[in-house]
C-alpha cells in the first residue's frame, strides 16, 4: 500500500502516544499508512525531525495532540511543519485538537499575548491551515493570517446529555462565571433548558479580572496640572459573595465549559449548587487538562460525574472517533461506517501499572460489590464494554477503574465474561469490537 492517495500524506509527532492513535485512526479510515518521519530528542534535549519520504508537490497534515511537556509539543509540531516546508509541500495542514497556550489570549498585566506569538510562530513555520478544536476564544482565529477551522464539540456532548442523562429535562445549564453565560446559553437553547449564572469572589469572568495596569499610572506626580486635566484613578472592584443566578433547587445541574484545567473553580461552584439545592451536578467540557491534583479534588468534591470529549493529561486518553470523524469531515474525505461510536482507552504514564494489573470495581444491584483484573476495555460515548476475568455472565451496572490509588473512570458499563478459548489481550493492544 502507498504511503499517500492522490498527493495526501499524513504525519504525527511522537509526544504523545494519542498523536499516534489519532493519526493511525485517520490513516485507515482513508485507507493510506502514516508517512515515515523520525522525531527525537538528542542528548542537548533539542528536537529533531527527519522526514523520511517526498513531500514535493503533496498535502502534508501533521497532526500533534497536547501532551504534559507542552513546550516539547510544540517545538515538534513547528520544526516538523517547517521540514515539510523546505520539502517543497504543496500545502501543510496542522491539526491541533487543543490549541495551547489559548487561555493566554489576553493582556495580563505586563505580560504578553501567547497566543498571538503561537499563532505567528505556525504561520511563520509554514503552515497553511489549521484545524483545531474549541478555541479558548473564537478571537484566537483573528491571530492568523491563515484559514483556521475550529470545530465544534457540543453536537456530541449534547448527544450525551439526551442518552445518558434520562431526567435530564429537570436539568439547567450552569455558566460557572459570567464569561461562560453565553457558551451556557446555547447549550440551554439547543436544549430547550434553562440556564443559571454562578458570580462571587471564586467565579470572577476572566474578561473582568484588573489586568494590573492603570493609565495614568497611580504614581503621584509632582509637575503641576491644570484641574481640568486631571484623569480620575481606576475604582478598584470588591468582588461580591458568590450568588447562583437562576433556579437550580431540586435540578440536575450540568455545568459547561470548553476546558477542565485548574478545578478549583469546578469545585467551588459545585458546592455552591448543592447548597442551592440541586441533587446531581455534571460537569462537561471539551478538554480535559487536569492538571496536578485536579482529579483527586475532583472525586473529593460535590461532583456527581465529569464528561470531556478529549483527555489531554492523565492516566487515560480518550482519542475519540467523534474527532476522527470531524477531522475526516474537514478533509472532506470518506469518514467510514456511520454509527461507530467507540473509542479505545488508553494508558499512557509509563510508571502506572500494565492493563493486565488494573483492577475493575463493579457496583451492581445482582452483583454487589466485586473486583476483577481487567483483561481490555472498549469506551463508548460515556458507556464502558468490558471483558474480564473472573466474571460467569453479563451484567451491568456502574464500575470505576483503580490503578493503585488512582481513580482513572467512573462510567457505566457492560461486563462480558471472556470465551474459554480466548486469551488475555496485550496490555498495549486494547481490543475494539
Amino acid at each position: 500500500m502507498n504511503h499517500t492517495k492522490g498527493g495526501l500524506v499524513i504525519f504525527t509527532a511522537n509526544s504523545h502516544a494519542s498523536s499516534r492513535e489519532l493519526g493511525k485512526r485517520i490513516a485507515e479510515r482513508l485507507g493510506v499508512e502514516l508517512g515515515k518521519v523520525q522525531v527525537y530528542q538528542e542528548a542537548n534535549r533539542e528536537t529533531r525531525v527527519q522526514i523520511q519520504e517526498s513531500v514535493r508537490g503533496k498535502d502534508v497534515f501533521v497532526i500533534q495532540t497536547v501532551s504534559k511537556d507542552v513546550n516539547t509539543t510544540i517545538m515538534e509540531m513547528l520544526i516538523m511543519v517547517y521540514a515539510c516546508r523546505t520539502s517543497c509541500a504543496r500545502s501543510i495542514t496542522g491539526v491541533l485538537p487543543y490549541f495551547p497556550y489559548s487561555k493566554q489570549c489576553k493582556m495580563r498585566k505586563r505580560g504578553s499575548i501567547v497566543s498571538k506569538l503561537m499563532a505567528s510562530m505556525m504561520c511563520k513555520a509554514g503552515l497553511t491551515h489549521l484545524i483545531t478544536m474549541d478555541l479558548h476564544q473564537k478571537e484566537i482565529q483573528g491571530f492568523f493570517n491563515i484559514p483556521v477551522d475550529n470545530l465544534r464539540a457540543s453536537p456530541f456532548l449534547l448527544q450525551y446529555i439526551q442518552e445518558e442523562i434520562p431526567d435530564y429535562r429537570n436539568a439547567v445549564i450552569v455558566a460557572k462565571s459570567p464569561a461562560s453565560a453565553k457558551r451556557a446559553q446555547s447549550f440551554a437553547e439547543r436544549l430547550r433548558l434553562g440556564i443559571a449564572v454562578i458570580h462571587g469572589e471564586a467565579q470572577d469572568a476572566e474578561s473582568d479580572q484588573v489586568d494590573g495596569r492603570h493609565s495614568p499610572p497611580t504614581v503621584k506626580t509632582t509637575g503641576a496640572i491644570h484641574p481640568s486635566m486631571e484623569i480620575p484613578l481606576l475604582i478598584p472592584k470588591e468582588k461580591p459573595p458568590i450568588s447562583v443566578v437562576g433556579d437550580v433547587g431540586g435540578r440536575i445541574a450540568i455545568i459547561v465549559d470548553d476546558i477542565i484545567d485548574d478545578v478549583d473553580s469546578f469545585v467551588a461552584a459545585a458546592e455552591t449548587l448543592k447548597e442551592r439545592g440541586a441533587y446531581k451536578i455534571f460537569v462537561m467540557a471539551t478538554h480535559g487538562l487536569l492538571s496536578c491534583e485536579a482529579p483527586r479534588f475532583i472525586e473529593e468534591s460535590a461532583i456527581d460525574e465529569v464528561v470531556r470529549l478529549l483527555f489531554v493529561r492523565g492516566l487515560a486518553v480518550l482519542l475519540g472517533l467523534a474527532l476522527s470523524r470531524l477531522l475526516l469531515q474537514m478533509l472532506r474525505l470518506p469518514r467510514g461506517q456511520k454509527g461507530q461510536r467507540q473509542c479505545v482507552v488508553e494508558l499512557l504514564r509509563p510508571q502506572a501499572a500494565p492493563l493486565s494489573l488494573l483492577l475493575l470495581v463493579l457496583f451492581d444491584h445482582s452483583l454487589g460489590f466485586a473486583v476483577f483484573p481487567l483483561q481490555s476495555l472498549v469506551l463508548g460515548l460515556g458507556f464502558l464494554q468490558v471483558l474480564v476475568h473472573g466474571l460467569e455472565t453479563q451484567t451491568s451496572g456502574y464500575c470505576r477503574i483503580l490503578c493503585g490509588d488512582q481513580s482513572l473512570l467512573v462510567l457505566p458499563y457492560t461486563a462480558t465474561a471472556p470465551p474459554s478459548s480466548s486469551s488475555p489481550a496485550s496490555p498495549s493492544s486494547p481490543c475494539c469490537p
